[in-house]
């Protein structure tokens, strides 16, 4: 391969190699310089690109392609040391070519003698996209020949890194390493690789703490990044220098070492990657990461800002200073190990305390027992309706009752009389009425009473007639001129009645489509906040609820607002009332579980689900059998021409069965005598 092809193959690599900037400039995508960093903190604006070519830093003026950056940073004019960075060679390229190219850009050599590394034509791959050959071996033979040459130094040991670790991660030792090319100065230094195709080396000469690290390579920098994932380890410290890591995993922990705080974006990128395997994000739900970089401004900055972007990922992320009073974890483990062992323990530790603490039923046993007290302080809330409360045992608690029923066949006027009567006896009750106007339920209330007041039927022209009046009678103001003065008399008896012993206890909030979970429990929130009561809560009806997603299936949208309401009445220890919707399918069947449309999680959620249906002529279940739902066509027509008379008689036959009582018995069924036109049920003995 030509040298402009290799040439158009690293500046291909740009977007792959470089870290995007946190920051944008005019909008632009930036990148941290990776000469002097540019870019990685807040106020940075990295490097950035016209032409999508050439690159301008704007703090150390550097300008040119990627190539040119590489050089840059290499220190070096030779474009080849370049390309064998990258195990480019060009075609037909023998093994003495590439060991000669090898021999001139960095030596491997010991004090007294050199041995070659061999490359042949057969340990490289090919990228048929670019027509190039990559070098397989090099970096593989590399990391071999020192790690063989670990023992000639001590610095492993000044460090306090045992064999033992020195072998897991083949750490290695390079007496001649050379940074910036064939004219650089050679160093003796420490390899650590960090991938396949990647090192940082760690000059040995200074023992002050101030040498530098120096990533090679292009592969990820990051050191023993693959822990993340591994099915061992559940605590994971993030560290900045590879020996802090090393550190950590002498003293019994393990850990990441990021290798500069510039390197922070790159970590966050690879859990990114992870979490779409499907796999690997299933072990890092596991994981709890502990922060522990360096005790000095940029580790804090940096501790900061990775805390924060590790934690929108979904990441178990705490802070946790390990270093104690020392510059950082290699410091505190070298002049206190023991000490530092603890501190490395001490994470873990309290993690698992504080779990015990949340989780362990021992430790609720004095929140059981203060719950005992609060329920005993806070009675059941009768509906007002004897059988039904003597079958819940007393009444409402805590929970979610749900009550359903075909099409006008009364849930709505049951569910507004329970609320009424509940307000009655001193209980406040917010009515969520997401179909009717506030003043529709109200013409109902006042039209039961009414009835209840008027209680008698005459004849008028050969047919019944009540002097009771109906919501639309009620609502229709100039009616009212023709109401005889004991018709007018009923509805202001009951007008007084309403307002002096229900009103104040009753709240309606009416809408449509935009009421959803989120502002009931809000509503809530507010008025035990400002009342101090705990409200029954009534919502007519559920189907309507503002979904949660509207691209979302109606089941879906269905299924988070029962769980969400079931939420909000543990949460807040109130009684809610769920009036539902049935599917069409069970028109013509008897009332049973499966007749709640969207069923799933209104079967499984629910506290309390109670079905409503029309008395037939066998019995309370109205079906044509007792026990067994319709099986057939016929019974199902049957059904429906039962129910068109049942709607034609005054008053109409109502039976309410218990489907399920997590709390209690199910399958008995309660009789009501409905009057439809005055919204009244009268409960019969069952």
């Amino acid at each position: 391969m030509t040298n402009d092809e290799m040439r158009q193959y690293i500046n291909s690599q740009l977007p792959k190699e470089l870290t995007k900037a946190p920051k944008k400039v005019k909008g632009n995508e930036t990148y941290i310089c990776p000469l002097c960093d540019n870019g990685s903190g807040n106020n940075g604006d990295g490097i950035c690109t016209k032409d999508g070519k050439h690159y301008k830093c704007f703090t150390c003026g550097h300008y040119g392609d990627y190539l040119d950056f590489l050089k840059e940073k290499h220190k070096t004019n030779d474009e080849r040391y370049i390309f064998q960075l990258y195990g480019l060679t060009t075609e037909n390229t023998t093994s003495n070519t590439t060991k000669k190219v090898m021999n001139n850009t960095t030596s491997y050599t010991t004090n007294t003698t050199r041995k070659a590394i061999s490359h042949t034509t057969k340990n490289t791959t090919r990228d048929t996209t670019n027509n190039i050959e990559v070098v397989s071996d090099y970096y593989d033979e590399y990391f071999r020949e020192c790690h063989e040459r670990a023992a000639q130094t001590d610095y492993f040991s000044f460090r306090g890194i045992s064999a033992e670790t020195i072998n897991r991660f083949r750490l290695g030792y390079d007496p001649a390493w050379k940074s910036k090319g064939a004219s650089a100065a050679a160093s003796s230094a420490i390899i650590i690789p960090t991938s396949k195709n990647s090192y940082v080396a760690r000059i040995t000469q200074s023992k002050d703490g101030k040498s530098n690290y120096y990533n090679q390579g292009e592969g990820s920098n990051i050191f023993n990044a693959n822990v993340l994932t591994d099915k061992e380890n559940n605590y994971v410290f993030i560290v900045e220098g590879a020996f802090d890591a090393l550190s950590v995993i002498e003293a019994g922990g393990e850990a990441i070492a990021l290798n500069s705080t510039s390197n922070s974006n790159k970590l966050i990128e690879l859990i990114k990657k992870q979490k779409k395997d499907k796999l690997q994000n299933k072990l890092l739900k596991n994981k709890h990461l502990m922060l522990s970089l360096d005790n000095d401004d940029s580790g804090k900055s940096t501790q900061k800002n990775l805390k924060s972007n590790l934690e929108a990922l979904g990441m178990s992320v705490i802070e946790e200073n390990i270093s104690g009073e020392y510059k950082d974890p290699n410091e505190h483990f070298l002049h206190d190990r023991e000490a530092f062992k603890e501190a490395v323990k001490a994470p873990a530790e309290k993690i698992k305390k504080d779990y015990l603490e949340k989780h362990s039923a021992v430790n609720e046993v004095k929140a059981f027992l203060d719950d005992i007290n609060y329920r005993a302080k806070t009675k059941a809330i009768p509906t007002g309706f004897a059988w039904l409360d003597d079958y819940l045992d007393g009444g409402f608690y805590e929970g979610l009752y749900i009550i359903g029923a075909i099409s006008s066949l009364g849930k709505t006027s049951f569910s507004l009389q329970i609320a009424d009567q509940i307000a009655r006896a001193g209980n406040d009750v917010l009515i969520f009425s997401l179909e009717m106007s506030k003043f529709e339920l109200m013409s109902k209330s006042i039209s039961r009473l009414t009835f209840i007041a008027d209680k008698r039927k005459t004849e008028k022209n050969g047919a019944e007639f009540y002097k009771a009046r109906t919501n639309r009678q009620i609502l229709t103001g100039d009616r009212w001129s023709m109401y005889s003065q004991e018709e007018r008399g009923l509805i202001f008896t009951a007008l007084e009645t309403y307002e002096k012993e229900y009103a104040k206890n009753l709240f309606i909030y009416e809408g449509i489509g935009d009421i959803g979970v989120g502002d009931i429990k809000a509503t809530v929130k507010k008025h035990i906040s400002i009342t101090g009561k705990r409200p029954l809560v009534l919502i007519d009806y559920l189907q309507i609820l503002q979904p949660y997603d509207i691209k979302a299936t109606d089941k879906t949208n269905t299924d988070k607002a029962v769980l969400e309401l079931k939420r909000m009445s543990r949460d807040y220890k109130i009684p809610v009332l769920a009036i539902s919707s049935f599917n069409r399918t069970s028109y013509g069947q008897s009332v049973q579980m499966e007749s709640f449309k969207e069923s799933g999680a209104i079967e499984y959620s629910s506290d309390v689900l109670l079905g409503m249906d029309f008395k037939l002529k066998s019995g309370l279940n109205g079906t044509t059998s007792n026990n067994e739902k319709d099986k057939d066509k016929k019974n199902a027509e049957s059904k429906q021409v039962q129910v068109e008379q049942a709607k034609q008689k005054e008053p109409r036959n109502i039976i309410v069965k218990v489907l399920k009582n997590r709390n209690g018995k199910t399958g008995d069924s309660f009789l009501f005598d409905y009057y439809a036109r005055f919204n009244y049920f009268h409960e019969l003995k069952s």
